[in-house]
């Protein structure tokens, strides 16, 4: 029985392989070249018709001035449409309700590449009748260059790590078993405020900052340890 304990706790403290496993943080930023926008119109009426009418005179007129800042009807998508029943709720009325009208809205998310002007664009279509801006996003039309500098950096990470473990503990790394990944997207939250429509032809530009988008990858790297069984083993020859 003692030979048995002593047996199962060889094979406890020294095992027929050993593994070191590894976790290495990568991050890079770049600058956003492109911006997306949500803009749309409210308009409100008696019959749902009018209500509709209204909205379509001013959504032609906000894709004009789409236009005149070079926005490409491909680069515009409409996100939303509606048409909604308004109703005035008090006791006096027939079911505590009265059907008093009608609402449409239609928003567009609005794609462009020219970032300096983002905060004139958002001045002019408010100016111009869009009275709903519900979304600003900042985006890189190539991602790949800011990515794998991201990934390199984490895996630099991830063996330099593994080194310093080895160095203390006093083995020798084997070779690299397997590598995953896990990706994060930073974007800071970019505040701005529209000002209501003005009758003045000028206006100060809306207050817009892309900042920096930070792209963040963590991997975990599973090392072999030279000398054991696992290392001893012959890679199989390809047919």
């Amino acid at each position: 029985m003692k030979k048995l304990l002593t047996v199962l706790g060889m094979l406890l403290v020294s095992p027929a392989w050993a593994e070191v496993t590894v976790t290495g943080e990568g991050k890079a930023t770049a600058t956003p070249d492109t911006v997306f926008v949500t803009v749309g119109v409210e308009t409100t009426a008696k019959t749902a018709h009018d209500a509709l009418a209204a909205n379509n005179g001013a959504m032609t007129k906000l894709f004009q001035t789409l236009e005149k800042f070079g926005i490409k009807k491909e680069h515009i998508q409409t996100s939303g449409l509606s048409v909604q029943p308004q109703y005035d709720y008090k006791k006096e009325y027939e079911g505590g309700y009265k059907l008093i009208g009608y609402s449409v809205n239609n928003t567009v998310t609005v794609c462009s590449y020219d970032l300096d002007k983002v905060g004139e664009l958002l001045d002019a279509v408010v100016r111009d009748g869009a009275n709903r801006l519900s979304g600003i996003r900042f985006a890189l039309k190539d991602t790949q260059k800011v990515m794998d500098e991201a990934r390199t950096l984490a895996m630099k990470d991830a063996m330099r790590r593994a080194q310093l473990y080895a160095d203390v503990g006093g083995f020798k790394l084997g070779s690299i078993l397997t590598v995953s990944e896990s990706q994060r997207i930073i974007q800071p939250r970019t505040l701005y405020a529209a000002a209501a429509p003005s009758a003045r032809a000028e206006s100060a530009a809306v207050p817009v900052s892309a900042g920096e988008l930070s792209f963040s990858f963590t991997v975990n790297v599973v090392y072999d340890i030279a000398g054991s069984e696992m290392s001893k083993r012959k890679p199989r020859r390809k047919k």
